[in-house]
């Protein structure tokens, strides 16, 4: 069996090998199914194999994936592994157990989903790095959250930037590439900077603690102070991404760059960090989403150019988001009948490397649309597409056009390729297409007639 799926699970670790080739179909059958439950996308017998599968304590459904990963990084110039998390909520979920506590007015009940994705400097999507799925705690009062701050790093919830972090070191040992950890503001703490890195490893978080006291040429102020501190050295027009709260746009950015001194915060122990900052604000725009970015960075930031490509490094970080987007309203994870967290957690590690797979596809189509469509999609696919369009498919361009006609997608000067939505959309209709033509016992389907 040689297709993607069996491509991404080939160093998988399932405890047997003989659960391989069920392994491999479950993650075709949700990869060719995105949006139906997992049920209904794998059918009975598939369901009662991935039931005993998931039910596997220490079984690694993803260590293929990240050494394929690895194996798509070697090369490039830079890798962006890009880290963030997400809340998946299953609160009408009564049954599910070993769930954990999302907050909110009513404590939510869910789980956490910790992803490290690494893509290309251009934003080419190659796999997920590291991945951690937890069950949170109830959130402390009042009173044991000032006693929380005391704890030491290994006993919060931050610790999962730190084991990602590991990760991503365990990972890049002898790629011959430069990796950049890029995080948004949550990661801003002492202990994620500090946390050792590999030569070939540097970190660019997003801050978010404003009065957090730093130094600036020897001299002690707060993070707010820097604007007031350091001259503007140049302003650039640059796009601001699409997100579900705006659209995107151009914008005129002022840029601001320097060497600060990152101590650790009041009662902790350790020494002051060089670190680099760039201060990236909007001008001439008036608006809640208006854009003041403070990034640190280990990276030696001394011209605009640099700091220029480091802003546009962390603007790369919306793909991450794509990713849970996909996870969330393609593959409609929070709607998994599945009854225990173990088991929830196998699944959405599955889950995750068909989200990763449809991002890519996107990207693709975007990018690189002239490549041969035989390099990226399954013959089976190309022929049943081929047969029923009546046209011959070379590119990647080709398959997509064609797969975004079953959904009805009109290429625009704004939109020339189906995106992701339409994407897993298509997939649906496209498998209950060549499953109708194999029940049919006619395996080349020839069109409507």
């Amino acid at each position: 069996m040689d297709n993607w799926a069996s491509r991404e699970l080939q160093g998988a670790n399932l405890g047997h090998e003989r659960f391989r080739r069920n392994a491999i179909n479950i993650l075709m059958q949700i990869g060719e199914h995105p949006g139906l439950s997992f049920s209904a996308a794998c059918g009975p017998a598939v369901r009662k194999s991935a039931n005993r599968l998931f039910s596997n304590p220490e079984i690694d459904l993803q260590q293929g994936h990240i050494d394929q990963t690895v194996q798509r990084c070697a090369g490039q110039g830079m890798i962006l592994a890009i880290e963030d998390t997400t809340d998946v909520n299953y609160d009408s979920h009564k049954a599910k157990k070993g769930m954990g506590h999302l907050g909110g007015p009513r404590d939510t009940r869910g789980i956490n989903i910790h992803s490290v994705l690494c893509t290309s400097e251009d934003g080419e999507p190659l796999g997920l790095i590291g991945q951690y799925i937890w069950a949170p705690p109830k959130s402390k009062s009042k009173t044991e959250g000032i006693y929380m701050r005391k704890l030491p790093i290994e006993d919060k919830e931050s610790m999962k930037w730190i084991r990602l972090m590991r990760d991503v070191n365990k990972a890049f040992d002898d790629q011959g590439c430069r990796v950049l950890v890029v995080a948004d503001r949550e990661a801003d703490f002492y202990e994620h900077f500090s946390e050792p890195r590999k030569a070939n490893i540097d970190i660019l978080v997003r801050g978010s603690h404003l009065e957090r006291n730093i130094f600036y040429e020897g001299h002690k102020c707060k993070v707010m102070d820097l604007p007031n501190l350091v001259e503007i050295k140049q302003t650039y027009q640059m796009t601001i991404q699409r997100q579900k709260d705006r659209e995107e746009r151009e914008a005129e950015v002022a840029v601001r760059f320097g060497q600060i001194g990152y101590p650790p915060t009041v009662g902790k122990k350790g020494e002051i960090i060089t670190l680099y900052f760039v201060h990236a604000a909007e001008i001439n725009y008036v608006g809640d989403d208006k854009i003041e970015w403070y990034l640190f960075t280990s990276m030696i930031i001394e011209n605009f150019d640099q700091a220029r490509q480091l802003i546009k490094f962390y603007s790369k970080r919306w793909t991450i988001e794509r990713f849970h987007y996909i996870l969330k309203t393609g593959l409609k994870i929070e709607n998994l009948q599945i009854d225990s967290f173990e088991r929830v957690k196998n699944a959405l590690e599955l889950y995750s490397i068909v989200a990763w797979r449809i991002l890519w596809l996107a990207y693709v189509g975007k990018v690189k649309p002239e490549i041969k469509a035989s390099q990226v999609f399954e013959a089976q696919q190309i022929e049943i597409l081929e047969n029923l369009n009546q046209k011959k498919i070379l590119t990647v361009k080709d398959f997509l056009l064609d797969m975004g006609k079953l959904v009805g997608f009109q290429t625009s000067k704004k939109q020339p390729l189906p995106g992701e939505k339409l994407l897993w959309q298509a997939y649906g209709i496209l498998t209950q297409i060549i499953r109708g033509s194999q029940l049919a016992g006619k395996p080349k389907f020839s069109g409507t007639g």
